[in-house]
């Protein structure tokens, strides 16, 4: 796994935007862990908060902007220390979309069914 100073994400290849240079994450890199709503974003921050994960919560708009034309426009970026990603990644999975697909509601009654 690869980390991008630049984006803050973590990815699969060297980083396509840019050309940025990428290297093995350290523990302290911040790193993208989910990107949503003001809700979702919300909702994701209550976790990591009763969890005592650390995180650092970017609005895409600024302060400014979101103060004008009010906070349901802001999409916001949450990130993590590398260190505790894994942790932080299980809470955010509960907001991360499900499967898409013809199979994905069939899958989910199975499971129900069981």
């Amino acid at each position: 796994m690869l980390y991008c100073a630049d984006c803050r994400e973590l990815m699969d290849a060297p980083c396509p935007k840019r050309r940025h240079v990428t290297r093995v994450p350290e523990e302290g890199d911040p790193v993208l862990l989910f990107r949503g709503d003001a809700v979702q974003a919300g909702i994701l921050d209550a976790m990591l908060k009763e969890a005592g994960l650390p995180f650092l919560r970017e609005g895409r708009l600024g302060s400014g902007l979101t103060a004008w034309a009010g906070e349901m426009l802001e999409s916001y970026s949450i990130y993590v220390p590398f260190a505790l990603y894994d942790k932080a990644n299980e809470l955010a999975m509960v907001l991360k979309t499900p499967p898409q697909g013809p199979d994905a509601g069939t899958e989910a009654a199975e499971q129900e069914n069981l």
